[in-house]
Formats: structure tokens, C-alpha cells, sequence
């Protein structure tokens, strides 16, 4: 699929974790080596995001903070995309100003595996995710109210079989799907209204394939397109082929 001309992704994150320890004496689950990865990190990825910032105080221990990122590194000022790592996980975001798989996003996501591995020595990675997230200011789009307006731009419907006293006026939908064809992992779909930064109602979509195993960095650098590849068709066939126009334009 090539770049659409007005596409609606506000953010893609890669997520990927690995497994933590144990430590008997904090109670908690640990990642003995992060610290001196941080470090290690942080000098291969500076020349390409050399902004880094915390996002926790330093006397936070690093034992309260597994599966969260702690730290950031931005390509400039608040300037995407941006790596996120933390005890136990990496995250790659970036927006669609800068989006484009093949030429841009997931030579990023090689890059960043690479750093990782890197800075950890050989690894294994336990789970992953790839998130595509998506928003249109509805008013944009002829908008009357939410239960046509779900009806008339996505291949998607529901029913209220009862008297709901009134419009509809928020929602939040979710479907979760086993992924068929022997890769395993799963794919989520959400579905929610919500409000901009200037209080405008929006759509906002979510998709997502996740999956749980044990691979090396370059196992799952390859298990990371055949998501993309369950993903990126999804888009087209979620909209209804006018709603999906108005963004070739």
C-alpha cells in the first residue's frame, strides 16, 4: 500500500519486551541488567536522537519501574520519531509526517533492535506488539450523529435492541481475533469517540497484532513485517470506500 496523501495515523509504536528475573530480596521482578545497557544504549543511538530525557525521578528504583519506559531519545527537540526504553522493554514511535514502512519505519525498527542487542549482549525476546493508531475530526466528514456516523464509514456495525432513552454519545468497542494461518499471535481492534486538543469530537481507531514467544532480535525482526502485513490491508478494508477517499486526497 502506498502512502496515503492525507492519512489519519497520529502514531505507530513497536513494542517488544524481554523476560525479567526475580530478586528474592526486593520481592519484585528485576532487569539485573539494565543499567549498564542504558548507558551502552544511549552512546550507539546519540548521534541519530541525541535528546535524552528520564521519565522518573533518579531515586525512583529501578525494580518499581519494570515493563515501563524510563527514558527517552528524541531525534531533536520534541521532534519524532522517538525510542523508549525501560527494565524489560523498547519502544520505536513515530507519526505519520515521517511514516513510510518500507523506506523509513522499519529500517528504524532494525536499527533499534540492533542497538538493543547491542547494548544487552545476545538476547530473547518474550512478546511484541505493532500499533498503528488513527483520528479524524468528525465534523470533517459530514457528521450527524455517532450510531450513521459508525454506519456510514466503517465496515463495521452494532444494534442496541433496547430503548436507550437518547443518541448515542460515547463508545468504546473492542474485538480481539486469533490471528488464522500458523503465525499465531493476536489482532485487536478499537473503536472509541473522543475529543482533540481544541475539544473537536473525533474517531479514533486502533490496530493492533500482538504476539507472545521466545525469538532472538532477528527472529523478531521478521515476525515484526508479518504483522505489518496482517496490519497494514486492515485499513483499507475497516473503511467504507468513501470514507477511505477522502484520504487520497
Amino acid at each position: 500500500m502506498q502512502k496515503l496523501p492525507s492519512a489519519p495515523l497520529q502514531e505507530v509504536i513497536t513494542e517488544v519486551r524481554w523476560g525479567l528475573e526475580y530478586d528474592p530480596k526486593a520481592g519484585t521482578m528485576t532487569d539485573a541488567g539494565f543499567q549498564l545497557a542504558l548507558g551502552k544504549f544511549h552512546g550507539l543511538v546519540q548521534d541519530a536522537f541525541p535528546i535524552a530525557r528520564p521519565l522518573h525521578p533518579a531515586d525512583v528504583p529501578p525494580a518499581l519501574l519494570a515493563n515501563r519506559p524510563t527514558h527517552q531519545f528524541w531525534t531533536g527537540e520534541r521532534q519524532w520519531p522517538v525510542l523508549q526504553l525501560g527494565p524489560g522493554i523498547l519502544t520505536v514511535n513515530d507519526t505519520e509526517a515521517n511514516y513510510e514502512w518500507q523506506k523509513s519505519y522499519l529500517p528504524l525498527i532494525r536499527r533499534a533492535l540492533g542497538h538493543l542487542e547491542q547494548a544487552y549482549g545476545q538476547m530473547r525476546i518474550t512478546e511484541f506488539s505493532l500499533r498503528y493508531i488513527d483520528a479524524v475530526k468528525v465534523n470533517g466528514h459530514g457528521f450527524k450523529d455517532w450510531q450513521s456516523f459508525l454506519q456510514e464509514s466503517l465496515n463495521f456495525s452494532f444494534a442496541n435492541d433496547f430503548n436507550t432513552r437518547g443518541p448515542l454519545r460515547d463508545f468504546q468497542l473492542r474485538q480481539s481475533f486469533d490471528l488464522a494461518g500458523g503465525d499465531g499471535g493476536m489482532l485487536t481492534i478499537d473503536i472509541a469517540n473522543g475529543r482533540d486538543n481544541q475539544l473537536e469530537d473525533i474517531l479514533v481507531w486502533q490496530t493492533c497484532v500482538q504476539d507472545r514467544g521466545n525469538w532472538t532480535v532477528e527472529q523478531l525482526a521478521e515476525r515484526i513485517v508479518k504483522a505489518h502485513d496482517c496490519a497494514s490491508p486492515l485499513f483499507k478494508e475497516l473503511c467504507k470506500p468513501a470514507f477511505y477517499g477522502k484520504f487520497t486526497v
